[in-house]
């Protein structure tokens, strides 16, 4: 019995807990632990590739909570993680290139239908690694301060 969709599933909700846990409530050890292996069972099940996308102007909060409403409210979006705070962003992880794309065009259009202006062209389109403040996240595991290294 082939259960890769099951675990895709399961990682995906762990891979949105994570993003969306508040960093103040975060166990720096016990965060980078459930990290790295949420990092090494989504490749393991072909999971390691990402988009990531910025935003290109300022944004007002009330646009950037528009674009995370529209996001929500759309099925084929509900893996789409809208991250708020400094760096404020756009993430998703998929299976395969194919799938990567069409999700990340999904989310432009939902962008420029709220008037938010994504970053199209400095974006990550397809990547096995994302940055996310002091954090790289990849399927080696999350490392604080990998930017500056």
């Amino acid at each position: 019995m082939d259960r890769k969709p099951q675990a895709r599933e399961i990682l995906d909700v762990l891979e949105k807990r994570l993003l969306k846990t508040p960093f103040d409530k975060r166990d720096p050890s016990t965060f980078r632990a459930l990290v790295q292996m949420s990092s090494a069972a989504r490749d393991s099940v072909g999971m390691g590739l990402y988009f990531d996308l910025t935003l290109r102007v300022e944004t007002t909060n009330e646009q950037f909570d528009g674009l995370k409403a529209a996001v929500e409210g759309i099925l084929e979006l509900s893996d789409v993680v809208c991250l708020d705070g400094k760096g404020r962003r756009v993430l998703y992880g998929g299976a395969n290139k194919l799938e990567v794309k069409k999700v990340r065009e999904g989310v432009m259009g939902v962008a420029e239908g709220v008037g938010v202006q994504l970053d199209d062209l400095g974006s990550k389109a397809s990547t096995s690694t994302v940055h996310v403040g002091e954090f790289e996240i990849s399927v080696r595991g999350a490392f604080r301060d990998a930017v500056a290294a």
